[in-house]
């Protein structure tokens, strides 16, 4: 892109058909696109709300920080939740982002073991929490929970032994 000054052009007339001709060029939109930089933790994030769309089980998320035996955790629920019950850690849920609902206490429906934790279909007989964005949680370990959302429901996890 080449601009000129015309003839007898006073300097505010001219940048104003320089900064219109970057405008129709797209050479600005574009320099500003490529010079945004994303962290790593900007990164997981979308990685995880990408993951949680197609997700068929019940989240999207990553570890963030793992310095055993404690686990940092980025998730991004969806309305279908799943049951767990931690054998070994307790969970800390914060809400980042939304609003949706832990269930927490109960017995879980169809348990399955997978070691460190059991996961099952439902939890029946559980007491609803309703949480939003701020807000903060302890599920102690051994102690069966869901979370299920209508909507946007993002936590950052934190798990203690």
């Amino acid at each position: 892109m080449h601009v000129e000054p015309r003839e007898g052009e006073s300097f505010d007339q001219f940048l104003r058909r320089f900064k219109t001709s970057m405008d129709k060029s797209g050479i600005l939109r574009e320099y500003k696109r490529k010079r945004y930089f994303k962290s790593n933790g900007e990164l997981q994030r979308e990685k995880a709300k990408a993951a949680a769309a197609s997700s068929p089980r019940f989240f999207g998320g990553d570890t963030m920080l793992a310095l055993p035996p404690y686990r940092v955790g980025l998730e991004y629920r969806t309305p279908k939740g799943i049951a767990s019950v931690h054998k070994n850690d307790g969970e800390f849920m914060f809400v980042l982002e939304g609003e949706g609902v832990i269930v927490a206490g109960g017995t879980v429906v169809n348990p399955k073991d997978l070691g460190a934790n059991i996961d099952g279909d439902a939890i029946a007989g559980g007491n609803d929490i309703h949480m939003k964005k701020g807000d903060i949680i302890f599920v102690p370990k051994g102690l069966p929970h869901l979370a299920r959302t209508d909507g946007t429901f993002v936590l950052a996890t934190l798990h203690v032994p």
